[in-house]
């Protein structure tokens, strides 16, 4: 019974502060300093985390519902990044969910089977897993995102050197699927050779890196085909495919291989602890049609798709996981209404909702 009340007055005390949260930001004047809200409101979001139910679950959509009011990117003149409160209040939010991540990579005991997962900005994602008594932790598509101090933005706060360094630390490999900004990291990419880590990339994202004189550049990986890798626990295997620009076809069957936005794009299989795993990036090259059958009649059996890329709606039929998620959630980097919901219906919480917020994590037993 006291665990309930507790509960319930957590409850409405997290409800009152968005509510205030929400009404200071609409209103004409008088408005609230939002970033002195940006911690709290990242502590609520850990007490009130994607497995709650019942009230919680309530709290934990009011949480949503302002965070999605606050993020909503409509176009670039309104962008909320380079709104005096609201870029400050998301940035130092964003930097509060990095730590999260960190500690719970660091401190959080794994589950005794299958891996954990967290999510970080737009297409970044962490699977940490078990080698032997040990963990075994990867990353994909690791970005820190745009929310740096700039001439535009001069009270943003993006991630600091040391929580760059803090998961180069815990990482024992960094996947890069593709050169694009908001899936990479440079200083992560850094970080990681600096301590003899291997970055496993494409060709242009690993020339890139030699013109910028990273060091231990033999621990730049490009794939070269699509044969299964080792590295401890994990195994991996890539297609070599590509983001393409434009097609000259309505099916998207034909690419223009001369369009200038051509770039290679690797799409990963790993698997780690029993669990199968895809990463595609922003793939929308045809020919990973025929690598996934191919690989699923190999045995592959995703349980977890993080992004399948532009042809999302036809591969995923062909796997069929058990938990997915959507590509570029939780992103500012395409203007426009790229900022995706947290889409948490009425019906309920469920695994299967598609969308962690940046910092969480879920477990695949």
């Amino acid at each position: 019974m006291l665990n309930s009340i507790r509960t319930i007055t957590k409850s409405i005390t997290c409800i009152a502060i968005v509510g205030f949260m929400l009404s200071g930001q609409n209103a004409a004047k008088a408005q609230p300093n939002l970033v002195d809200y940006a911690y709290p409101v990242s502590g609520w979001v850990n007490v009130y985390g994607p497995e709650a139910q019942g009230s919680p679950w309530a709290v934990r959509k009011a949480l949503s519902d302002f965070l999605d009011v606050v993020m909503d990117t409509v176009d670039l003149p309104s962008h909320p990044l380079l709104h005096p409160q609201l870029g400050p209040f998301i940035s130092k939010f964003h930097h509060a969910r990095w730590w999260e991540a960190i500690n719970t990579l660091a401190n959080v005991p794994l589950p005794t089977t299958g891996v954990r997962v967290v999510k970080l900005y737009s297409s970044s994602w962490i699977v940490q897993g078990r080698d032997g008594n040990d963990k075994f932790t990867f990353g994909v598509d690791v970005s820190d995102g745009p929310f740096g101090a700039s001439i535009y933005t001069p009270n943003n706060i993006g991630v600091e050197n040391s929580q760059i360094s803090a998961m180069a630390n815990m990482l024992d490999a960094y996947f890069v699927t593709h050169i694009h900004s908001d899936h990479l990291s440079a200083r992560l990419i850094y970080e990681m050779l600096s301590r003899g880590k291997p970055v496993i990339c494409s060709q242009e994202v690993k020339n890139e890196a030699v013109l910028l004189g990273a060091p231990n550049q033999n621990m730049l990986i490009v794939p070269t085909d699509t044969s299964t890798h080792t590295m401890g626990p994990l195994t991996w295997t890539s297609f070599q495919g590509w983001q393409f620009g434009a097609f000259l076809d309505a099916a998207n069957t034909q690419p223009d291989l001369n369009h200038p936005f051509n770039v290679s794009n690797n799409a990963f299989l790993f698997s780690l602890n029993g669990k199968d795993i895809a990463h595609f990036g922003d793939n929308n090259d045809p020919g990973i049609i025929n690598f996934l059958q191919t690989k699923l009649n190999e045995g592959w059996s995703p349980d977890l798709q993080m992004n399948l890329g532009q042809l999302q709606t036809t591969l995923e039929p062909m796997i069929s996981p058990s938990l997915r998620f959507l590509s570029h959630d939780l992103e500012f980097r395409h203007f426009g209404p790229a900022f995706l919901s947290l889409q948490i219906n009425a019906a309920g919480p469920s695994l299967m909702r598609r969308v962690l917020m940046w910092g969480e994590h879920v477990d695949l037993p």
